[in-house]
């Protein structure tokens, strides 16, 4: 969640920096160097966020920290919205083709005093932008307590230290999630239209951490109708790294109740294949962070 609110706001600033540059707008000096120091502290905390997403699960500081940045991000958002909101009126402002409507009523504001607003808006917002400034700059400081990894390799082969899901649940303590899990039941139990050769349907749950996807699916998943409809339920926890050959041959061990002495991926595809294509069958992966829709 973290990620794509501090992705959203760089762009923003990212906009207001090049129409800075390209209009030759400085409505208060020095804003423009705020602005190009608040995109580079977002560009640091944003290599590390990966990290602190994940560890945001568990560690209630890091969890609090990340919340911490997502409202700093989102108020240096609305003061550049009214930065960019000035630099606009400003343009038009100055624009011969820009024709003032005709009032029916005189104004009884001097012009001065109408002026003299407008430069004091505009200085409350170069305000507020610094002000951000130095409340980004504290949030840099507390990341560095936290030694987060710059950036996840793409040949990192680690397990995730988070737990490890199954499909096991106590719906005793489970609450409010009836209508979600009806919703589902009901996508499953609906039928195929497609005969031989059509593809699987997908049902994704998709959301920010926290808000009990797992659950949803363990709930689905151990339901009276969806254990009648499908005689072979297959349940693997992909967790961060996705290794097809892994997940390939934990849906073999859990049908089979062995696992294949493969390594081979084509070898590994042909053995699911053949182990789950007689049945139909519903398999869950959950936990999965890859954004590769090939995968």
């Amino acid at each position: 969640m973290a990620d794509a609110i501090v992705s959203i706001v760089l762009e923003r600033l990212a906009e207001a920096i090049q129409t800075q540059i390209q209009n030759e707008v400085d409505l208060v000096r020095g804003v423009k160097k705020e602005l190009i120091y608040l995109s580079s502290e977002l560009n640091t905390i944003r290599n590390v966020l990966d990290d602190a997403e994940k560890r945001g699960y568990k560690e209630k500081t890091v969890h609090h920290w990340l919340n911490k940045l997502e409202n700093a991000s989102y108020d240096i958002d609305d003061v550049v919205d009214a930065w960019n909101f000035s630099n606009l009126k400003l343009q038009i402002e100055g624009s011969d083709n820009f024709v003032v409507p005709k009032r029916k009523v005189c104004s009884c504001i001097p012009c001065s005093c109408l002026c003299f607003n407008k430069v004091t808006t505009r200085y409350d917002i170069a305000k507020k932008i610094k002000g951000q400034k130095g409340r980004l700059d504290m949030i840099v400081k507390e990341k560095d307590r936290y030694n987060f990894i710059v950036g996840w390799p793409t040949d990192d082969r680690r397990e995730s230290d988070r737990v490890r899901s199954t499909s096991s649940i106590d719906e005793s303590k489970i609450h409010g999630r009836q209508a979600d899990k009806d919703i589902l039941v009901s996508k499953l139990m609906r039928e195929d239209d497609g005969g031989e050769g059509f593809a699987p349907r997908v049902v994704s749950i998709v959301g920010v951490g926290g808000i009990g996807k797992t659950t949803l699916a363990q709930l689905v998943y151990n339901n009276d109708r969806v254990i009648d409809c499908f005689k072979l339920r297959i349940w693997v926890c992909v967790s961060d790294v996705f290794d097809e050959v892994k997940i390939a041959k934990g849906i073999v061990e859990i049908v089979n109740k062995s696992s294949p002495i493969l390594d081979e991926l084509e070898s590994l595809l042909k053995c699911v294949r053949d182990t789950i294509s007689v049945e139909k069958f519903l398999l869950v992966l959950d936990d999965v962070w890859n954004e590769d829709f090939t995968k």
